[in-house]
């Protein structure tokens, strides 16, 4: 791993104490050596699981807060309750048809604490058709006139959000969770992946099966396929959503060339000469060797 994106073959992969060393010349006193051609060491794959939360993002447990009867007071109990047991929390709105009361505690909560507000929008037509029937604006217009834009967002989904919505969340400079196979077996639509590249929108994943293999290969698949562009989308981008685009918006462990923390290390088919393309359109969870 150079700068925690390139990938690096290895011959020989040796763990140690929970760390990982590559290429070293003592082996005789390691915990485990594994020797195959067609290793790779590579960043740890990072993405929301918004069903379960069962993985880590950079090796650290996430939650969601309680919105239940929300106060001050209850979302303050259980900020000292995600401290006290190392939890990385985020403030998930299923649902942004809330009271203005409940903005009013939120958004001060989240700028003050420094919490992620996680908002699904734009994931449905019917949605937007009703924001524009109850408000005569879009969704996203509605988040920013309670102020949840100026947090810098996770936007969930966005399948079916517009352009002009897209600059405006690029502005603020909030981050996009793709659910792309969810979105896609309810037919609620493929989200507009190359215009949030080109906006320089920061994108990461969602998987409900903890199969992010599967994200990635329909991130790179379908907008070829939209587009009728084989050079629509690059492998570089695609990997670096699965993996190093969650650094923006949760701290990374440090990590240097002989302590590669935060990595992974993955059996590929070897089918393509390219790595990148070996992880993206061929990997899958059964590959993966060992975790750090």
């Amino acid at each position: 791993v150079n700068n925690g994106v390139e990938v690096k073959r290895a011959g020989d992969v040796v763990f140690e104490n929970n760390k990982i060393f590559y290429e070293k010349n003592n082996l005789e006193n390691c915990d485990k050596v594994v020797r195959d051609e067609n290793l790779v060491i590579l960043p740890k794959f990072n993405y929301f699981n918004v069903e379960s939360r069962t993985n880590k993002i950079n090796n650290v447990q996430y939650d969601f807060f309680n919105l239940e009867n929300v106060t001050l007071k209850s979302l303050k109990n259980q900020l000292e309750n995600f401290k006290k047991n190392d939890i990385l929390p985020f403030m998930f709105l299923k649902d942004i048809l809330l009271p203005e009361s409940v903005y009013d505690i939120i958004v001060p909560f989240c700028h003050k604490n420094k919490i992620k507000i996680m908002v699904c929008v734009g994931e449905t037509l019917t949605e937007l058709g009703t924001f524009d029937k109850l408000y005569n604006m879009s969704p996203i217009d509605f988040l920013e006139s309670y102020g949840v834009l100026d947090c810098e967002p996770i936007i969930f989904s966005a399948a079916n959000l517009e352009k002009d919505d897209l600059e405006k969340l690029s502005y603020y400079g909030a981050t996009i969770c793709l659910n792309l196979t969810h979105d896609l077996l309810c037919g609620n639509g493929i989200a507009s992946i190359l215009t949030m590249q080109k906006l320089g929108l920061n994108i990461v994943f969602n998987t409900n099966v903890d199969d992010v293999f599967k994200e990635m290969f329909l991130c790179y698949t379908l907008p070829k396929g939209l587009l009728n562009s084989k050079t629509a989308i690059s492998l570089r981008d695609v990997f670096c959503m699965a993996t190093t685009n969650f650094n923006k918006i949760v701290k990374n462990n440090n990590a240097n060339e002989i302590n590669l923390s935060n990595c992974i290390v993955l059996k590929t088919d070897n089918k393509f000469d390219d790595e990148l393309k070996n992880i993206v359109l061929t990997g899958n969870n059964n590959q993966i060797v060992n975790i750090f």
